[in-house]
């Protein structure tokens, strides 16, 4: 074999074996992968379960008392302050447990935790997350706005208020309601209430009221009439207690069913309250007792 075939079949192999490379370094790392992150960005860490469960605290008492319970926030707010600062972010896990932090009673450990959530806050320039519009990365906006309340920095605000402004600006989709799970209703809406309150601006609450309406429209059957339910929700037409009154959730879905079928029965006896209250000269209504159910 001379020199010359040799090298043409090394050069070959190596052509080959290159490609092969590039393949599998496609196929390991698409190159939409990282648009895939940016669009759907995910903490590092989310939480964590230790291997072996440890023993129950043995200090804590399951008294109901004043100071019982302060030992018992404080001792899971720091675990929890220390476990988590290192990693914190901007996802949707760790905005509950921000949450939690700027829940902590000034009685318990001082300013400790808020004064922690003030540094978070910092260290991400009060940015909510990247996705616009969505609740997940909106729920930190909650701490953002209840340190802005304590400190009135308008750099602690700004941020959040651009961010749903543009929100704000963007048109209902009929096929998808802006928060379409359940959890989004926890994440959102208080950020709204607390621009209004900041702000004075009704416009959020407004906002609010318009999406949390679509909601509950897609969750519970309104029976649209002049006594039930229109005077709360104007303009909705009436649902079909099927499918679609969940979102996502399936007709045998016994527990959806049923909370959907409590909240239909909580909006009727506010109107039935109402009513009552609009009519003089009614004497008052006979206690009635617990329902079953």
């Amino acid at each position: 074999m001379s020199a010359t075939t040799s090298a043409h079949r090394t050069l070959k192999r190596a052509t080959v074996l290159c490609t092969l490379g590039l393949l599998v370094s496609f196929l390991l790392c698409p190159a939409g992968a990282e648009m895939t992150n940016v669009q759907n960005p995910g903490p590092t860490v989310a939480g964590d379960a230790p291997v072996e469960v440890p023993p129950l605290a043995t200090d804590l008492s399951p008294r109901f008392k004043r100071n019982d319970v302060k030992k018992a926030l404080r001792k899971v707010a720091d675990w929890q302050l220390e476990k988590a600062k290192s990693d914190f972010n901007k996802d949707w896990t760790y905005a509950a447990l921000y949450a939690g932090f700027m829940a902590v009673p000034p009685g318990v450990a001082g300013t400790r935790y808020q004064d922690a959530m003030l540094e978070m806050g910092k260290s991400f320039a009060w940015q909510l997350g990247p996705r616009i519009g969505h609740a997940d990365d909106e729920a930190i906006g909650q701490t953002y706005m209840q340190l802005y309340l304590e400190h009135h920095d308008p750099a602690i605000m700004a941020p959040t208020r651009q961010g749903f402004e543009t929100v704000m600006r963007m048109p209902d989709n009929p096929e998808k309601p802006l928060w379409w799970w359940c959890d989004a209703l926890f994440m959102a809406p208080p950020v709204l209430a607390e621009l209004a309150k900041a702000t004075g601006d009704r416009r959020y609450l407004t906002f609010l009221d318009h999406e949390w309406s679509i909601t509950a429209a897609k969750c519970i059957s309104i029976r649209h009439n002049p006594e039930k339910g229109a005077d709360l929700f104007p303009g909705l037409e009436e649902q079909h207690e099927q499918d679609d009154h969940h979102i996502g959730a399936p007709a045998r879905d016994r527990r959806a069913r049923d909370i959907g079928h409590c909240a239909k029965r909580h909006v009727e006896e506010r109107c039935e309250r109402r009513r009552r209250r609009a009519s003089p000269g009614r004497s008052p209504p006979a206690a009635r007792g617990r329902r079953a159910g």
